[in-house]
């Protein structure tokens, strides 16, 4: 039996299924470790593509901003909710369906879900962990023509 990945290799816009005018976009376009990655209104620009590379040919990505060199990883500061940030190195992410066009992005080993807590714009992206995925922890790949 052939396996088939969730979501095919390639780029993408990550819209908020919970917030629909706001996508991930890395904070102004800056590739250095530990940027923020926030939620922000959809302008197409390539801080707000990634690039889907799968790890397992089945559910398990890098993300990498099409700025540059640049994984979406977690903050090295510890806070309650851990802060989406980018990072220099691949961190691997779980990308599972949540529901009809949305999937959850998941940090492996965990059940800490990337969530845009906020509809504000520039709203940092953190790691939650509620018991089913809420709007604002589902996400809609929409790839770039």
């Amino acid at each position: 039996m052939t396996v088939k990945p969730v979501i095919e290799e390639g780029r993408y816009f990550l819209k908020c299924n919970g917030y629909p005018d706001r996508v991930a976009d890395l904070s102004e376009g800056n590739v250095q470790p530990n940027t923020p990655v926030v939620g922000w209104e959809w302008s197409k620009a390539d801080n707000q593509i990634w690039v889907l590379t799968s790890v397992n040919n089945f559910n398990l990505y890098y993300l990498q901003s099409a700025s540059g060199d640049a994984y979406l990883g977690t903050s090295v500061v510890p806070t309650r909710w851990p802060r989406v940030t980018v990072q220099e190195h691949p961190q691997t992410w779980a990308i599972d369906p949540a529901g009809p066009g949305t999937h959850q992005v998941t940090l492996l080993f965990t059940d800490l879900r990337v969530s845009l807590p906020s509809e504000q714009a520039g709203t940092q992206l953190v790691l939650q962990d509620d018991p089913a995925p809420l709007p604002h922890q589902c996400w809609r790949f929409e790839r770039v023509s």
